[in-house]
């Protein structure tokens, strides 16, 4: 997926930030070349924690943080679950029994982000 960062924090670990399907999102940016603000890369996105429903992975209605990774859930297969952000599929493990009827439910990431660039 294509990305603009909206800032580059260059702290104790580099961190971006990006707009994507309405949400303000933070990551860890694992790339090798250091990111510049303002310019637009191609990213795979990766959830290096845990997720559990209830936990890590919670309906948009329980998202106490505007800053969080939120999408809509395409299906559900075992722990795989697809998620839809910005119009990209992302699929994620994630433990635990979903919740009734979240087939098409908003939901939000309460984790760690990071990005990796493609180099395309």
């Amino acid at each position: 997926m294509r990305v603009r960062l909206d800032a580059v924090d260059r702290g104790e670990k580099l961190v971006v930030r990006f707009a994507l399907g309405g949400h303000s999102v933070s990551a860890t940016w694992r790339g090798v070349e250091p990111p510049e603000v303002g310019h637009s890369y191609d990213v795979e996105l990766n959830v290096p924690s845990e997720l559990a429903w209830g936990t890590g992975l919670r309906p948009v209605s329980e998202q106490g943080d505007a800053d969080t990774l939120g999408g809509v859930v395409e299906d559900v297969d075992g722990e795989v679950v697809t998620l839809r952000v910005g119009g990209t599929p992302l699929l994620l493990d994630v433990t635990g029994d979903p919740p009734l009827g979240v087939l098409g439910m908003g939901v939000s990431l309460s984790t760690d982000v990071e990005v990796y660039p493609t180099g395309i």
